[in-house]
């Protein structure tokens, strides 16, 4: 009967089609496997009204009957359908479990990976356009994860990660030893890297593989698949088919594992357009970061949240180290990721001062040391104000050599700090704030390690 009826028929009658199917005691795959069909079929729709059919819609077996003769079905005298008897049902036990409201607390609770931001078990996508950080990013969360650090002031569960490096290949072990220098770890964490392409797409998939691999390494928390356009093997990122099969193999590894499965993605020819290719990958995952960059600043934007807020932006820096020597004995430079203001408003800053803000956030960084000012009692990390003024001096605060325009200058920039929220200082100490703003957003959280 359903051959002889369009997947793509309006979305009422659709709707009826699968009640149908389930008030005569069909299952799901059926009406999905119907639905793929059509051009509109997109992945886990029919999954997710199918929970919903209670049968209250007045739809019977017959309707699909009624619709079928309607589109030139013309049934057999004798009607043989495969409807389940009872001692099928009976033998076969279904494969889920149907809980009534009072007892959902009973159930497991959802539990964060990175508290606010990516949830245990998840998928979630990281993307931007090329050279705009979101690479730099995904490896700093997966550290912080690896280290069992708080990342940008959010609490996390430490696991091992694994980070299967697709486009970048062996280029980030370097990106991983800048990280090791601004930080001056001792001592490497649970990062395992696979420096070359997989497949998760279609017959040629190699999740199977991966995943045999990941088996083998205790607590992994995050799956890391960048990019997903190398991942994607011959497969068409555009297409539903291609698409939905990309995610489902991403479904299987987090299901098996119950890591979080992030994926580093491309924006489109327009970065306001969001993550290219087919819609079906924002509906699959849980959470979604637009990563950009601007005059070396790189913001990444929470553009989707399934359960959390959306909207806020975290900003960050590239800092630049030597991280090896070439064949040739010279310098191989490498980039970290360094947190630079929480949901700031660094951008509103401009000249010396925000050269000035910048030099300072770098040197609490390097020497910050703890303080607590008696007028508020909180422990700060700190500088001492006579060493930051050294500092601006020698960082090149003014390009003039004169000591009274300097001084003039310095004082300038640090009334300016003050009075704009982002800096307060208590005898003879300086430290960036977390005050907020009038709309709320904080201008600075500093997180040092």
């Amino acid at each position: 009967m359903l051959s002889f009826l369009d997947p793509d028929m309006p979305y009422g009658d659709w709707l009826k089609i699968g009640m149908a199917i389930q008030s005569g005691g069909y299952g799901l795959s059926i009406w999905d496997d119907w639905s793929a069909k059509g051009n509109k079929y997109k992945t886990g729709e029919c999954q997710s009204k199918w929970k919903g059919f209670d049968g209250s819609g007045g739809v019977s077996f017959g309707t699909l009957v009624h619709m079928a003769k309607q589109a030139g079905y013309a049934p057999q005298e004798t009607l043989n359908l495969p409807m389940l008897k009872l001692q099928d049902a009976e033998r076969k036990k279904p494969s889920f479990k149907i809980h009534h409201w009072s007892t959902l607390g009973l159930l497991p609770q959802r539990k964060y990976l990175i508290k606010g931001l990516l949830e245990q078990g998840g998928m979630s996508v990281v993307f931007g356009a090329s050279n705009s950080g979101k690479t730099f990013v995904a490896l700093d969360i997966s550290c912080h994860i690896a280290l069992g650090w708080e990342w940008c002031g959010r609490k996390l569960r430490k696991g091992a990660v694994v980070y299967v490096a697709a486009e970048g290949g062996l280029g980030i072990a370097e990106r991983l030893t800048a990280f090791r220098k601004l930080h001056d770890l001792d001592k490497y964490a649970d990062v395992y890297v696979v420096p070359s392409n997989v497949c998760l797409c279609k017959e040629e998939s190699t999740h199977e593989e991966l995943l045999e691999a990941i088996q083998g390494i205790p607590n992994v928390k995050l799956i890391v698949v960048d990019t997903l356009a190398r991942a994607m093997g011959a497969g068409d990122e555009n297409g539903s088919s291609d698409m939905g099969s990309f995610i489902q193999n991403c479904d299987i590894m987090r299901q098996k594992t119950n890591a979080h499965v992030m994926v580093i993605h491309h924006s489109g020819k327009s970065e306001g357009r969001g993550a290219r290719g087919h819609s079906s990958l924002k509906a699959a995952i849980d959470t979604e970061i637009q990563v950009s960059q601007d005059k070396g600043l790189i913001k990444a934007e929470i553009t989707k949240q399934r359960d959390g807020r959306t909207g806020y932006n975290l900003n960050f820096a590239l800092r630049e180290y030597e991280v090896r020597k070439d064949e040739d004995d010279e310098p191989v430079h490498s980039c970290a990721l360094v947190n630079v203001e929480g949901q700031g408003k660094l951008s509103s800053l401009s000249g010396q001062a925000r050269t000035a803000y910048t030099i300072l956030e770098e040197f609490i960084l390097e020497a910050g040391v703890e303080y607590v000012p008696q007028k508020k009692g909180e422990k700060k990390k700190a500088v001492r104000i006579e060493d930051y003024r050294t500092r601006c001096r020698e960082g090149g605060l003014c390009e003039t050599d004169n000591k009274d325009s300097f001084i003039k200058a310095f004082k300038r920039v640090r009334e300016t700090l003050v009075t704009e929220g982002y800096t307060e200082e208590w005898e003879g100490y300086i430290w960036i704030t977390d005050k907020l703003d009038k709309t709320g957003q904080t201008k600075r959280q500093f997180f040092a390690e």
